[in-house]
């Protein structure tokens, strides 16, 4: 394992080369380079117990595509159904991470059922990856207002 923007990554994991926070050699969904979407430093209590391979700072990539703005009901509902009870782990509404396109796409069918709220895309962070799981248009219909 090696570090990069003060995160562990695996070797399986890509990290795109980076100057001021965009991308050289990764594409966001709307087809220009990748920004970073947050960084490990701005949350220290939940740097170090969350698994990076279901929720992580840092450049969103193929495994977590979704940059998403993290709201309450969005982590009720992770945390009863995927085990991970990131609340615990020191993860709080408003802050940013790359989620994976699968969860953020379950909290689409759970929306009207369940009240759950959609957490906020911002697409300039959005990996291109999460277009082969989520429609364009669905992210631009959730796009966080800075975003839009």
């Amino acid at each position: 394992m090696g570090k990069y923007m003060g995160y562990e990554i695996n070797s399986s994991t890509q990290v795109p080369r980076s100057h001021g926070g965009v991308s050289d050699s990764e594409s966001n969904v709307l087809q220009q380079p990748l920004l970073q979407h947050s960084s490990r430093a701005m949350y220290p209590m939940a740097s170090k117990s969350i698994p990076t391979d279901v929720f992580k700072p840092g450049f969103c990539d193929s495994e977590t595509p979704i940059a998403a703005e993290l709201t309450q009901s969005f982590l009720d509902f992770a945390s009863k159904s995927g085990g991970i009870n990131l609340k615990q782990m020191g993860v709080r509404p408003g802050q940013r991470w790359c989620v994976e396109a699968s969860r953020w796409q379950q909290t689409l069918q759970h929306e009207k059922e369940a009240g759950v709220e959609v957490p906020p895309v911002k697409l300039a962070c959005t990996h291109e990856s999460a277009l082969k799981t989520v429609d364009l248009d669905l992210l631009k219909k959730y796009a966080a207002p800075t975003d839009a």
